[in-house]
C-alpha cells in the first residue's frame, strides 16, 4: 500500500497517455463481474509521499543510507525491488523508470529490466519476480 501512495499516477497518465485515463486501483472493472464495489475503484491510489513514508517507517524500514535509500530491516543492506517490464502497447519500461523516480522520495530503490514478453509471462507464472 505504501509503495502504491508513492506513485504519481496523474504525471503517468499525463505522460504517456496525453492525459486521457483514468487513474485509479488496479480493481476489476465496473462492468465485469469482478467487479468489487465503487470504493475499491480509487483505493490506495492516492499519490501521498507523506502517508507512504508513515506506513514504511511503521513497518520498521526506518532506517536509510547515505543516499536516502531504505535499508532492510534484516541488516541485509538496500532494500531495492525488482521490476520486470516487456514491450507492449504502452511504453511499460518508461512507466516502469518513472515510478523508480516517484520512489526515490519514498527512500525505495528500484531496477527495472526489460526482457521478452514470453520471458517475464513464464517468469509471472512460475512466481519469479516481484513485480511484472
Amino acid at each position: 500500500i505504501a509503495l502504491s501512495h508513492g506513485i504519481d499516477r496523474q504525471q503517468i497518465n499525463e505522460t504517456f497517455v496525453l492525459g486521457l485515463g483514468q487513474t485509479g486501483s488496479a480493481a476489476p472493472g465496473e462492468r465485469t463481474l469482478f467487479f468489487p464495489g465503487p470504493e475499491f475503484k480509487t483505493l490506495h491510489s492516492a499519490y501521498d509521499v507523506s502517508k507512504a513514508n508513515e506506513m514504511l517507517d511503521k513497518l520498521g524500514l526506518d532506517k536509510k543510507d547515505a543516499e536516502g535509500y531504505r535499508l532492510r530491516a534484516d541488516g541485509g543492506g538496500r532494500l531495492q525491488i525488482a521490476l520486470t517490464t516487456y514491450v507492449g502497447f504502452l511504453p511499460y519500461t518508461k512507466i516502469a523508470e518513472m515510478i523508480v523516480e516517484h520512489w526515490k522520495k519514498i527512500g525505495i530503490r528500484g531496477d527495472v529490466q526489460e526482457v521478452e514478453r514470453g520471458l517475464a509471462t513464464a517468469r509471472m507464472r512460475a512466481n519469479e519476480h516481484q513485480i511484472l
